[in-house]
Formats: C-alpha cells, sequence, structure tokens
C-alpha cells in the first residue's frame, strides 16, 4: 500500500453567520461617546468585555468621528470593534484607513443587535432600551431551571433558550437569555431576554420589582416603570420597538 502524500488542508474558507453587537452612531462627538460608553458599560460590564463590535454610520448625519480614534477609544472600554457598517465611499475608506472590516446594509452580513446606548435610548409612556448581562450558568439550546434564589452579584445566562426561575432574583442579580424569561416569585434583579435579538421574547414575572428590563436591546430602568405594574405579575415584551409592561391579573 503507497503511503498517502497528500498535505491535508490548514483551512478552509466558509460562509457564516454571526450575531454581532452595533454602536449605531449619531453623534461624532468622542467625548460624548466616550461618556454615554461609561455609562452604560457600568450597567452590563460582563456583558461587554471583549465584546466584537461593528460601527454602525448608516443613521449618522454630516461629520462622522475620526475612526483610528474611536477604534482607540472602544478598545479602551474593552470592546473589539472589527468592522463599520456603511453604504457610503467615504465611510469605507475610512474604515480601510483605521484597519476596520467594511460591512453594508445591503449585505447578508451578520444581524446587528443593539446594545445599551450604543443601544438608543428612546423615551416612550413608561418604556426605554438596554441590553446587558454576564454568563455564570450556561444552557446550551434547551432551556435552563434554576430551582434557588438567584443572590446579588451572581449572573445566570440560557444561551439559546428560554430561563426559568422557580424562585426570586435579588437586587444585584443578572438573568439573561436568547429566549423568554421566567421569574415564578419577585424579580428584583436585572432581567434581559432576547439577548441574541429576539425581539419576539418575554419576560414574565409573578412580582416586578427589578432594577431593569430588557428584551432584545430594548430597555426599562426601575425609575420608569409605572407603579401601576410594581408588585404585580407582569408580562414585558416589544411592539412596534417599544418595551411594553402589561398586567397578568
Amino acid at each position: 500500500m503507497k503511503p498517502n502524500n497528500q498535505k491535508q488542508d490548514s483551512f478552509r474558507l466558509r460562509g457564516s453567520f454571526f450575531t454581532l453587537s452595533a454602536m449605531e452612531l449619531y453623534s461624532a462627538d468622542i467625548d460624548s461617546i466616550d461618556e454615554q460608553l461609561t455609562k452604560n458599560i457600568a450597567l452590563a460590564p460582563r456583558f461587554f468585555e471583549k465584546a466584537p463590535l461593528v460601527i454602525d454610520l448608516e443613521k449618522i448625519n454630516g461629520k462622522i468621528p475620526n475612526l483610528s480614534t474611536l477604534k482607540q477609544l472602544l478598545e479602551k472600554h474593552n470592546l473589539i470593534p472589527v468592522a463599520v457598517c456603511s453604504s457610503k465611499k467615504a465611510h469605507q475608506t475610512a474604515a480601510h484607513k483605521a484597519g476596520l472590516g467594511i460591512l453594508t446594509a445591503n449585505a447578508p452580513a451578520p444581524q446587528a443587535e443593539t446594545i445599551p446606548n450604543q443601544t438608543k435610548e428612546t423615551e416612550t409612556d413608561d418604556h426605554q432600551k438596554e441590553v446587558e448581562a454576564a454568563p455564570h450558568y450556561e444552557a446550551k439550546n434547551h432551556g435552563l431551571v434554576i430551582r434557588h434564589a438567584v443572590r446579588s452579584g451572581q449572573q445566570i445566562y440560557a444561551r439559546g433558550g428560554d430561563l426559568t426561575v422557580l424562585a426570586s432574583v435579588s437586587t444585584g442579580a443578572e438573568i439573561l437569555a436568547d429566549g423568554n424569561i421566567h421569574i415564578y416569585g419577585t424579580l428584583r434583579g436585572r432581567a434581559f431576554a432576547g439577548a441574541s435579538g429576539d425581539t419576539d421574547a418575554m419576560i414574565f414575572c409573578h412580582s416586578l420589582q427589578a432594577e431593569l428590563v430588557s428584551i432584545a436591546g430594548h430597555y426599562q430602568l426601575n425609575e420608569k416603570i409605572d407603579s401601576n405594574y410594581l408588585n404585580k405579575r407582569t408580562v414585558t415584551h416589544l411592539q412596534d420597538e417599544r418595551l411594553l409592561i402589561d398586567l397578568l391579573d
């Protein structure tokens, strides 16, 4: 038998699809961007740690920031800028000079998930936006059931499925799911459903006292939650890109 001398390939290039976070810029003011990033990353530090990020320039009017400077700023905040999304030639040229990849809105590029103010914070009646979380427990593809209380400082992530907590979620705790979140107790911490961008995800809880609730990047802080919903059985969901809270009773 003759030995097989055919050299094995070192790699294979293939098409792929990944969900990436996107910073949708509206201003070229680096100081303002820095200030807003600092505030929003403080809400969810572990979620943003080493996170790849697309800089979306499609909605910015007029001058864009110096992309090399912006890249350095994002890296300072422990983010990893990977590409610029824009159909404008000037933006693409600037991205190339900054060592960033180029995506266009019409291309079958990774679908962007908005992130806190980097997530654009739109105020509606008692509805606002954000994203976050950090893995502690992880469940892939199937749902994750937690049978005990989630204590302050804990982070639980149900990756690829729903999260069910059969007890309460304490202040300072963070729970995250790519699908729905069900809490059979009091939600006092932060809950992030649809973390990979599922806008149909919902948050159900027996008593709402949350520090923050978020669906697919749209968030609402405790002080903005209407008092009529506090301490009640509720469902939080999205409708026309607005975060809504309804009573279940």
